[in-house]
């Protein structure tokens, strides 16, 4: 039975069955081998693979964003066409925006979401405002000015997460349009920034620009881009959160150089 790398840890691979959030990386990555390589073995995975996402299409999670979008949308940008691969992406695009919360205008986590058992499944955070550039990419295969809307909403209101210095905090609860509070729950405090929370804003704001281009996204992925490179150590290489008061004796997070 084909499993989705979920997870590494000490370089052993954990998989899963269903993609949990992160499965669409790997097909993403099938996709380009076989653009790079032209060898059919890549693609031949890539599609047995993402038969897989079909069982994703009711999972209330925003994360399935990232599974959409690199396991199907790459796919139908670089290599194929298809309507197979066009259709599956567009399924998982509007069972995405049947989450959207039109008085908060974002798309909250959502009961299946990784962390929803700890801070609850209507918060929001940074790492989701990839949804931007897989419904952005779904207006334009499918017409759907809805998906244009929600997408543009979800990513203004993240935006929120980043002060004007362009520092992230991952993740906030909502109430309508007031922040009741911003907080970051994978880092050292409530308070600090997790680099990979920052990461995620600059790379999806870049492409939320690239599919947008609205000028304020292009801004933003600059603004916290340039945070990151004045705040990282002199080997370049984040530590996990910039504000552990252990640096430098703390881990790294190489994942971040995906």
């Amino acid at each position: 039975m084909l499993s989705l790398t979920m997870q590494t840890k000490n370089l052993v691979n954990f998989y899963t069955e269903n993609g949990d959030w992160t499965g669409g990386f790997w097909i993403g990555l099938l996709w380009l081998a076989h653009l790079k390589t032209k060898e059919e073995k890549f693609l031949i995975r890539a599609e047995d693979f993402l038969s897989k996402l079909k069982n994703r299409f009711p999972s209330k999670t925003v994360f399935k964003s990232f599974l959409f979008y690199y396991g199907a949308s790459i796919g139908e940008i670089f290599i194929s066409k298809t309507r197979k691969l066009k259709g599956i992406g567009l399924r998982g695009a509007e069972s995405l925006i049947e989450m959207y919360n039109e008085e908060s205008q974002v798309i909250p986590l959502g009961l299946e979401a990784e962390e929803s058992h700890s801070v609850g499944e209507s918060e929001v955070n940074v790492d989701n405002v990839i949804a931007t550039p897989f419904l952005s990419w779904a207006y334009y295969k499918s017409g759907n000015t809805r998906m244009l809307k929600v997408s543009l909403n979800h990513a203004l209101r993240l935006s929120e997460l980043i002060n004007q210095e362009g520092r992230v905090i991952q993740s906030a609860s909502l109430r309508g349009c007031r922040v009741l509070r911003k907080y970051t729950h994978k880092g050292y405090s409530d308070q600090s920034t997790w680099a990979r929370g920052q990461a995620w804003a600059m790379i999806n704001y870049t492409l939320s620009y690239y599919w947008v281009k609205d000028i304020y996204f292009l801004e933003l992925a600059r603004l916290t881009s340039n945070w990151w490179i004045r705040n990282l150590p002199s080997d370049y290489v984040s530590f996990w959160d910039f504000d552990d008061p252990k640096i430098p004796n703390t881990k790294k997070d190489t994942l971040l150089l995906r």
